[in-house]
């Protein structure tokens, strides 16, 4: 069976925005759920540029 991961953006409503799809068209978030950029650990490239700026 193929997968898919989808990643979308909607400013500032994005987790309103998933859960009116899921209201629409059933079913549930794989994994986790909604991930947020916030929430993901920097690894240490991302930790190394953070520190450049």
């Amino acid at each position: 069976m193929a997968r898919t991961s989808t990643y979308l953006n909607f400013p500032r409503q994005t987790e309103e925005a998933f859960l009116f799809y899921k209201s629409v068209f059933g079913g549930e978030f794989l994994g986790d759920g909604i991930n947020r950029f916030g929430d993901i650990p920097m690894d240490d490239d991302d930790a190394t540029h953070a520190r450049r700026r």
